[in-house]
């Protein structure tokens, strides 16, 4: 017998990929490199998608790639000083 998940742990994974795509998106308009700055997109995109449909994994997977090429935009120069201070979150997010 599988043991179900309880939707409030569905709900606070989903909350905190939403808030991770928003911060790649928002880091994603500091980069330079148009296709760097794209595939932090696109990644944010897959993160939310992922955890949303409940493979973990990859959502993992799509978070440790994100890392490497936020760190490869600023170890290259591709990236530029961010201006101004990101929305709250909470008057976006469909989750309150």
């Amino acid at each position: 017998m599988q043991e179900q998940i309880p939707q409030d742990f569905h709900t606070a994974n989903a909350r905190k990929a939403f808030e991770i795509s928003y911060a790649l998106f928002w880091v994603a308009k500091s980069i330079t490199n148009d296709p760097i700055a794209g595939y932090l997109r696109d990644l944010g995109l897959r993160i939310l998608w992922a955890v949303t449909m409940g493979e973990y994994e990859n959502a993992m997977k799509y978070l440790r790639s994100g890392e490497y090429f936020i760190r490869l935009a600023g170890s290259t120069g591709a990236r530029a000083p961010l201006t101004g201070r990101p929305q709250q979150l909470q008057s976006r997010s469909p989750f309150t």
